[in-house]
Order: structure tokens, then sequence, then C-alpha cells
């Protein structure tokens, strides 16, 4: 199975739009290189979290942009909210409960509890009408401080990948006569020459 990474989709995306181009789902699942359905369910669910970040805007049925200046920031607001609210909420709260009162995506949320839960901060105790009821431990309840879930490990070449896959896109689909396409050509070029040439330059100095 090739999980996706968001780091990959969001960096797919970026490229592709930029001078405000863009991509469409299948481009984006065949460049990370997913082949099974369920890979591909997966990455169609990354690109949904980044529409609910406001990372990403729809252009039409599949067909996706990235919004500049929308990167995730490592100390946001959002799990402030969320663990003052879970700190303090007597057992038997639910998500939704916390989605409402803290004002945050429900996917914020599906994976913030999904990490305390693993840290013991908080605990299932039952379920009502299909959802799941959760308390907050007394662990969960001495913390003062927002626990910060870990980052995701991003891949250090996703943004060379990706210009790469659209470099062969071009080469193979586009009229190269036109400047618009060497354009797009010679920035995609940068990117690869940017990472591989300051590489070699400190192989070499070391």
């Amino acid at each position: 199975m090739r999980s996706a990474k968001m780091e990959e989709v969001r960096n797919v995306i970026k490229t592709f739009s930029e001078n405000g181009n863009t991509v469409t789902l299948a481009q984006v699942q065949k460049i990370v290189g997913v082949e099974t359905p369920e890979d591909r369910r997966m990455v169609r669910r990354r690109v949904q979290e980044l529409i609910e970040r406001g990372e990403v805007e729809r252009d039409g049925q599949y067909v996706y942009r990235y919004v500049p200046g929308r990167e995730p920031r490592r100390y946001g607001k959002s799990y402030i909210r969320a663990w003052k609210i879970i700190r303090i909420q007597p057992p038997g709260w639910s998500k939704s409960t916390i989605v409402s009162l803290a004002r945050v995506s429900g996917t914020i949320v599906q994976r913030y509890v999904k990490f305390l839960e693993e840290e013991g901060y908080v605990a299932k105790i039952g379920r009502d009408k299909g959802a799941t009821l959760w308390r907050t431990t007394q662990k969960g309840q001495a913390e003062r401080e927002t626990p910060w879930p870990p980052l995701e490990n991003p891949d250090a070449y996703a943004r060379e990948r990706a210009a790469t896959a659209a470099l062969c896109t071009l080469m193979l689909t586009s009229d190269l006569d036109k400047e618009y396409a060497r354009e797009k050509i010679r920035g995609h070029l940068a990117v690869l020459n940017q990472k591989f040439s300051s590489q070699v330059e400190n192989n070499l100095e070391s």
C-alpha cells in the first residue's frame, strides 16, 4: 500500500498551482504514486482536509488550486481552543460537542482526540445514538498547557518530485514552441536545480 502523506499531497497541489494554475484529483493521485482504490480514496480525503483547512479551493469538479499564504502554522489557535474545552468537559462529551464549542473543524477534532487518547489525556466511556462518548482523564485535567500533536514527517523531496512530474507532463503534452510552456519548464527546472546544485556544492565543500 502506498500511503500518501499530507505533505506530499499539499506540495503537489502547490506546485501545480503556481501562476494561478489548477490540478485535478487524478493528476495528484498519479503523481504521488497511489494505485489501489483504497489509496486513491486516501488522497481524496487528504485533499478534502486541505479544503476544510482553507489551504485548497475547488475550481470545478475534482479540480483544485492552492491558496497562497495558507500554509499550516505549528502553534495555531485551533488546538488551544479545543484543549481548553476538552479539559473542562464533564464525562460524556462527544467530538461534535467539541467542534461546536471550540468552533474548529471536525477534521482537526477527529485527529486531535485520537492523539489525546494515545497520550492518555482522554478515554472512551461508551456510546450514545452511534456517537462515541469520552471523558477527560485525571492526567488531562491536570494538564494546563495545550498538548501538541507531532508534526508529520515531511518528504524532503516532495516539492522536487512534484516538479519532476509536472515537467514530464509538460514535455509530453504541451507545445514546446509556446513561450508559456517554456516558462513553466524553466520554473520546474529551477526547483530541481536549486535543490540538487546546493547539495552538490555542500558535498564538494565537505
